[in-house]
């Protein structure tokens, strides 16, 4: 009876204590074995460890792309501000111009309430007005060219990028149809 239990028990050891190795030998041909299966399984677990990185750094490099976007929508509500100052300093002027024109009307018409050496004055500093804001005009204008050619050269890069990305797609859509296609042979 000793030996039948320990035959017993070294045959219930070696099926409980290597299963791998008792089902590798029960695989079919042309099947992976469970040491290639976890081989499979490691391999994939790695480059997911990678693929997580990629998509940590990536996301990152988004945070900082963001950013750097609100510093842009920064510049552009900048530069439209300083356009608003402009346009309102235009509205002055020209209201200021309205009121010289009546003012020379009113004194060729016989009006001396305003003397001649006012309206010399007031001429002059109108001139000068006109002056400073087309300086400034001139610079806001330059300032506008270049800020609409970097946007326009950015949205061109980002087309290029995302054109590529579609591209991409569409290769990966066709092989899946290509396959589609073979099945649908069969």
């Amino acid at each position: 009876m000793t030996l039948i239990k320990s035959s017993l028990l070294t045959a219930l050891a070696i099926t409980f204590c290597s299963p791998v190795t008792f089902a590798d030998d029960h695989k079919h041909e042309g099947e992976p074995t469970h040491k290639e299966m976890q081989a499979d399984h490691e391999k994939a677990e790695a480059e997911h460890r990678e693929w997580a990185d990629q998509i940590a750094e990536a996301r990152i490099e988004h945070r900082r792309a963001l950013a750097t976007l609100m510093k842009v929508q920064a510049a552009i509500l900048e530069h439209d501000t300083e356009l608003m100052e402009i346009q309102e300093e235009i509205r002055r002027h020209r209201e200021h111009g309205h009121e010289h024109e009546t003012e020379i009307a009113e004194h060729e018409g016989g009006n001396e309430d305003v003397p001649h050496d006012e309206l010399t004055e007031s001429h002059v500093k109108y001139q000068k007005q006109h002056a400073m804001m087309a300086k400034r005009m001139k610079a806001a204008t330059h300032s506008h060219e270049e800020l609409m050619e970097q946007i326009a050269e950015l949205l061109e890069t980002l087309e290029e990028v995302h054109g590529h990305h579609h591209h991409d797609d569409d290769d990966d859509h066709d092989h899946d149809h290509d396959d589609d296609d073979e099945d649908d042979d069969e």
